[in-house]
């Protein structure tokens, strides 16, 4: 029996941009459960913790707190240890494993993609040393096997809403699948601009300078927030055309 909508989050050990995306998710279906592969109670908004919380074997993994990205390995065996399939409607928000959950059948999986994995692919070598021995000769053939498994499950995602146009062409390069582009509801940083102004608009109407808020207001006020990303910005470039 599927039953209304369940969410798919990597991991829960603190509050970055992609839970701050998961919990804009979440606002819209404020019972469905979420499906992760661990969970540290605490480290994210009360928000996302108001909701079921459902975890793989790892939630009992030893040293999980100090130590959960050692057991990368296991992290796709353990997504497919989650029943996910007990929705007509699964939204995954994954910059690793989330987009590989099993959907009903004749159900749909809406995946929220932050990144294909990072150091399954391009990036291995800003995770990771060159690799140089036995032990480095493993974690290439382990990363080697992440890399198959994120294109063998690409085709258990119905639909891709990519956080930004480099995203959408990581996608189409790695998955060979086209994406729709949906930014995410987070601000990447606050730069205050060196020329100018920046305006928002309440919908009441009126108007307020955001580059004037002290940075605790931001969030607030405007309801963006910071990620765990830190964009370098092109110097002597608008900000309209640091975004484009």
């Amino acid at each position: 029996m599927t039953s209304g909508i369940g969410l798919v989050h990597d991991w829960l050990t603190g509050q970055r941009g992609g839970e701050h995306v998961l919990a804009a998710i979440a606002r819209l279906a404020p019972r469905a459960p979420i499906y992760t592969l661990f969970h540290l109670p605490g480290t994210v908004s009360a928000e996302i913790e108001a909701h079921p919380i459902v975890t793989s074997f790892l939630q009992r993994a030893p040293l999980l707190r100090q130590r959960y990205r050692h057991y990368l390995p296991l992290f796709p065996a353990a997504m497919r240890s989650l029943d996910t399939t007990a929705h007509r409607l699964l939204v995954s928000s994954s910059h690793c494993v989330a987009k590989g959950a099993r959907r009903a059948a004749g159900g749909f999986h809406a995946c929220y993609c932050h990144t294909p994995m990072r150091y399954a692919w391009d990036q291995r070598r800003a995770y990771f040393p060159a690799p140089r021995g036995p032990v480095g000769w493993l974690r290439e053939r382990i990363l080697d096997r992440l890399q198959a498994w994120d294109v063998a499950t690409a085709g258990r995602v119905d639909l891709y809403l990519a956080n930004s146009h480099f995203v959408a062409s990581r996608i189409r390069r790695y998955y060979g699948r086209s994406s729709q582009v949906l930014a995410p509801p987070v601000e990447t940083g606050f730069y205050r601009p060196t020329s100018g102004s920046i305006s928002c608009t309440h919908p009441d109407g009126s108007s307020y300078r955001l580059d004037q808020l002290p940075g605790h207001r931001i969030n607030a006020e405007a309801r963006v927030a910071r990620t765990f990303q830190n964009i370098r910005l092109f110097q002597g470039m608008t900000v309209l055309e640091n975004l484009l």
